[in-house]
């Protein structure tokens, strides 16, 4: 009985085995072609104006003295009502 168990346990390990360098195989085989394959140039579309840097620093410039103007706004409003 003993015997027994032991020709399954070797023909598992003898089928695991060839269907674990199937699987090797076949996953360097997808490996190597992803690795050869020529990657397209493909065109970009141009950013839009406003996402250029400079716009963007320059929006950035236009917030800060928008908010200087209002803070000096309000500060005359006070100053009126005192």
């Amino acid at each position: 009985m003993n015997s027994c168990n032991n020709q399954q346990e070797i023909s598992k390990s003898n089928s695991s085995i060839s269907d674990e360098e199937e699987v090797v195989d076949t996953v360097n085989k997808y490996r190597q072609d992803l690795l050869n394959e020529v990657i397209p140039n493909i065109p970009t579309k141009k950013l839009a104006d406003h996402a250029t840097p400079e716009k963007v620093v320059e929006q950035k410039n236009n917030s800060e003295v928008i908010d200087s103007q209002k803070r000096l706004r309000n500060a005359l409003i006070r100053k009126k009502r005192q």
